[in-house]
């Protein structure tokens, strides 16, 4: 059984380039994979999760994109924490 389990997220801004999308939309269609790992990984017993969000090329990004990045990320921790410790995650 796994005990650790590691996913490195990324956005894929090239198709969103292509497409003339807004960068913040790959980060906003990332919450459902998202949901469905971490539970997921519940599911199969595995005890410890991370997920490698954020990295130090990020920083380099528009402000504008660092900032709605953030903003997202504390609004889905609001939104998903009370639901992940009623199912024990």
């Amino acid at each position: 059984m796994l005990r650790h389990t590691a996913i490195i997220m990324d956005s894929d801004e090239r198709w969103m380039q292509a497409r003339g999308l807004p960068r913040l939309i790959g980060h906003a269609n990332g919450r459902r994979p998202v949901r469905r790992m971490v539970y997921g990984c519940a599911d199969l017993g595995v005890r410890v999760l991370s997920l490698y969000t954020f990295s130090t090329e990020n920083w380099r990004h528009p402000a504008a994109e660092v900032d709605g990045l953030m903003a997202r990320l504390a609004r889905s921790a609001r939104e998903e924490l009370p639901v992940m410790a009623r199912k024990g995650v």
